[in-house]
């Protein structure tokens, strides 16, 4: 009979790191997505349209906090000195330009949350789903979202790996199901 537990101990290492991390680490050049993505980000996976995030998703306090100074703005001369002050991150995300109405702070709010969350991470999303169409998650993902993102976005319930196993079932074909009869009965 084949033992599981070496499974089960490495998806419970795997959790277990994963669920100390935000949601992409490591250098520029090879960043990866880890346990704590945002529903935005899974739908975006899963080629679902739709995008919602808020300021609350953004990680950086220093970013969090000029983004929520312009969605706060009062004013178009308020408006625009932040977006003077803070130029250089606009224009990394490709945010900035000319603003002519106060209304126009919540565009750029959403322009920038989409780059932040998604863009400047495209590399290392694309590495992700092709890993997930490997593992015929992906597809699984694109088929019932609404049953599988809790399981890639981070809550504070944890989850076991006895968990995580148990949402996969596998499917042997004949000649391997075949096989593992006969070595059960060995």
């Amino acid at each position: 009979m084949v033992s599981i537990q070496p499974k089960r101990e490495l998806l419970s290492l795997l959790l277990k790191e994963l669920n100390k991390r935000p949601i992409f680490d490591g250098p520029v050049e090879s960043r990866y997505l880890v346990y704590n993505s945002t529903e935005d980000l899974v739908s975006y996976i899963s080629g679902q349209s739709s995008f919602k995030a808020s300021v609350k998703d953004i990680t950086d306090e220093e970013i969090g906090k000029v983004l929520q100074e312009i969605q706060n703005a009062q004013s178009l001369e308020s408006l625009q000195d932040l977006m003077v002050q803070n130029s250089a991150m606009l224009q990394t995300a490709g945010c900035f330009r000319r603003v002519r109405s106060c209304e126009e702070k919540k565009k750029i709010v959403e322009e920038y949350l989409k780059w932040y969350i998604i863009h400047r991470n495209n590399t290392a999303i694309e590495r992700f789903k092709a890993g997930l169409e490997r593992l015929q998650f992906l597809t699984a993902l694109q088929q019932h979202p609404t049953v599988l993102t809790p399981v890639l976005c981070h809550c504070d319930v944890k989850l076991s790996a006895a968990e995580m196993e148990n949402l996969f079932q596998p499917e042997l074909s004949q000649q391997k199901a075949t096989r593992g009869l006969r070595k059960r009965r060995l």
